[in-house]
């Protein structure tokens, strides 16, 4: 997987930013930061326990980023693209990234719950000790996602081929799948039972 490529040289602290004048090589510290422009970018940059105060930032570019402590909850972000970029203990409830490409992009320590990725392409996306209850991966094409300590219940895997997926590390007691679209999946033996059930098998001890 590869990593961000940023180098920091400037600060900006306890300020409201709008993310149009979000500047390369720069971090945010405790910061508001706002969005007023329609499809923006940013890049090379990085957040620490910043808050994003806004509903809406469909078609934004996230390239080479890093967000540390950050809330990003219940923003809507359609058709994002987010390349080389790392969310780490941040929180992203109900976000919406409908349509959106991901590359390299690490969720770590993450509060996750009822996300929604659906429609999107991810490749090289790790989540690792997040909470991804009920979030939602309905006709999703993935390759090398993996799901590592993390809580994945009621998540919905509807239409989505599991091949080459690995849940065996994950946690859930229930959880929504294609039947024909399991071939391939990785589960552990604890899990066994939760699958077959979806498949009718009963399973006896």
């Amino acid at each position: 997987m590869i990593e961000p490529d940023l180098i920091i040289e400037n600060e900006v602290l306890n300020e409201t930013i709008d993310l149009s004048e979000v500047e390369p090589g720069t971090v945010y510290k405790n910061c508001q930061i706002t969005s007023t422009y329609r499809s923006p970018q940013i890049k090379e940059s990085k957040f620490e326990h910043c808050e994003f105060l806004t509903e809406e930032l469909n078609d934004i570019e996230m390239l080479d980023c890093i967000f540390t402590n950050c809330n990003l909850a219940n923003i809507a972000l359609r058709h994002a693209v987010v390349y080389r970029t790392i969310f780490e203990s941040c929180k992203l409830l109900g976000n919406d990234f409908i349509g959106s490409k991901f590359s390299n992009v690490k969720f770590i320590d993450s509060h996750l719950r009822y996300i929604n990725f659906s429609d999107s392409n991810l490749k090289s996306v790790l989540f690792e000790n997040s909470d991804l209850t009920s979030a939602y991966f309905q006709e999703v094409k993935m390759k090398e996602v993996h799901f590592k300590r993390s809580v994945l219940n009621e998540v919905d895997f509807s239409d989505t081929n599991l091949k080459g997926i690995d849940l065996s590390n994950a946690d859930f007691e229930s959880i929504i799948l294609t039947p024909n679209l399991l071939r391939g999946l990785k589960i552990s033996s604890t899990q066994a039972p939760v699958i077959a059930a979806l498949l009718g098998i009963t399973v006896r001890y």
